[in-house]
């Protein structure tokens, strides 16, 4: 009996520290701090006690200068199996820098500078272990998707090339039907655009959007397309919802979220695919503060959470989990 007891309570202890390992909220990035341009911080936002907390600090001169982005997001992607990050920055000479960072230590493991464009986004697949990116080429109006070699940096194959239309930094991926999922612009509208990562490559969809997407999240488990964006009638209100990837329209919207009038929705986002939460930032402009919004997209729970000020600002996010 007593032995009983005893593996119940201990049940209840294992199943009590699971569940709060579970409640953690915790996004990592890099980020910068307006009077110190030379360094860049990587550590992580812990949402619950709504503080920063700094891992390591580089320099630009080893990985590139972030400032020197045309597109809001620094490109990164993260490999759970190895716990590393990718990133690439464009150093004060102007070439193009990918880095492999300890994302545990936050130390900087080696670069690469052998690819002669620069990096839109990046994308790695977490089940073929293939890092892709979206690439600048030397036609303004033509960009490429393309797989990069992670031993030695050197651009291995081109799985599609996207023409006549203007490039963003949004972009999510799914590693079981292996595509880049893309938005672009062309003339006065948003598109939406697959390119196939396996076998030859080629774009299997381009579909035009009714509304502007901020950011796109692709869930593999559901194989659903999240994205935020503002409400096309009320300019203060935020939506989430479920991208139509035939039509190009919003099939359910999960959350909406009314916001000050001043405000600016920014395009930092990441998912938790294990909780199934949904991380996008706000920052209100009068009185300034930064905000981090996250939704529950199975229950449409909402939090927004107000960091405390410091001259700190985002380059890129990720959620580090093992996911496999």
């Amino acid at each position: 009996m007593k032995k009983s007891i005893y593996s119940i309570i201990l049940y209840l202890i294992i199943f009590i520290y699971k569940s709060k390992q579970e409640e953690k909220h915790i996004i990592y990035a890099l980020f910068g701090d307006t009077f110190k341009s030379d360094l860049i911080y990587y550590g992580f936002i812990d949402l619950d006690k709504s503080e920063y907390n700094i891992i390591s600090t580089l320099n630009i001169d080893d990985i590139g200068n972030p400032r020197n982005r045309k597109y809001e997001i620094l490109p990164l992607t993260y490999d759970p199996s190895n716990d590393i990050i990718f990133i690439s920055a464009i150093n004060n000479l102007n070439k193009t820098i990918l880095s492999v960072i300890n994302a545990t230590t936050g130390s900087l493991l080696y670069t690469f500078n052998k690819i002669p464009y620069e990096i839109i986004s990046l994308q790695y697949d977490i089940f073929n272990k293939k890092l892709f990116a979206h690439t600048e080429t030397n036609n303004e109006y033509l960009t490429q998707i393309v797989e990069i070699d992670t031993n030695n940096g050197n651009l291995k194959q081109i799985f599609g090339q996207i023409y006549g239309v203007e490039p963003t930094d949004i972009s999510t991926y799914c590693p079981i039907c292996r595509k880049y999922f893309l938005i672009m612009f062309e003339n006065d509208h948003y598109i939406y655009v697959e390119v196939n990562t396996s076998d030859d490559g080629g774009i299997s969809s381009n579909v035009s959007l009714n509304f502007s997407p901020f950011n796109i999240i692709f869930n593999y488990k559901t194989f659903t397309i999240y994205s935020t964006y503002i409400n096309q009638t009320d300019r203060n209100i935020l939506q989430i919802g479920i991208l139509n990837r035939t039509s190009g329209c919003i099939s359910q919207v999960i959350e909406t979220i009314s916001n000050p009038t001043h405000f600016v929705l920014t395009k930092f986002s990441t998912f938790d695919i294990e909780n199934n939460l949904y991380y996008i930032s706000n920052i209100v402009t009068q009185p300034f503060s930064r905000e981090i919004i996250y939704i529950n997209v199975n229950t449409s729970q909402t939090m927004r959470i107000s960091l405390p000020n410091t001259d700190y600002n985002f380059y890129a996010w990720f959620i580090k989990q093992f996911v496999q």
